[in-house]
C-alpha cells in the first residue's frame, strides 16, 4: 500500500471539527437518554421514554446534520480525494486522525 499523504493544516482542522461534532452528538445523546430514563423509569414506560418531544427530535436532527456536514468536509477535501485515487485512503485517514488528536494527549 502506498504511504499516507501528509494531512495539511486545514484538513487537520476539519478533522478536529468532525471529532468535536461527534463528541457533542454522543454527549447530548447520553445526557438526553439518561434524562428520559429518569423521567420514565418504569419498564412499562418504554414507549413514553422512546417518544421524544419535537424539541428533542429537532436538536437531534441538528446535531446529526452538523456531524454529517463535518464528515463531508473531511471526505471531500482534495487531500482525501487524492488519497482515494492513489489507493492510500486508509493510511492517510489514520495519519489525519493521529495529527488531529496529537494535541489532545
Amino acid at each position: 500500500m502506498p504511504d499516507a499523504l501528509p494531512p495539511p493544516p486545514d484538513l487537520i482542522d476539519l478533522q478536529r471539527a468532525l471529532d468535536a461534532a461527534r463528541a457533542e452528538l454522543h454527549g447530548w445523546l447520553a445526557e438526553t437518554e439518561a434524562a428520559r430514563r429518569a423521567e420514565f423509569p418504569d419498564p412499562e414506560q418504554a414507549v413514553e421514554r422512546g417518544m421524544w418531544p419535537d424539541d428533542l427530535r429537532a436538536r437531534l436532527a441538528d446535531l446529526r446534520g452538523k456531524q454529517a456536514a463535518a464528515f463531508d468536509a473531511v471526505r471531500l477535501h482534495p487531500t482525501m480525494q487524492q488519497a482515494l485515487a492513489d489507493g492510500c485512503h486508509p493510511v492517510t485517514e489514520r495519519a489525519l486522525k493521529d495529527a488531529a488528536r496529537a494535541g489532545d494527549a
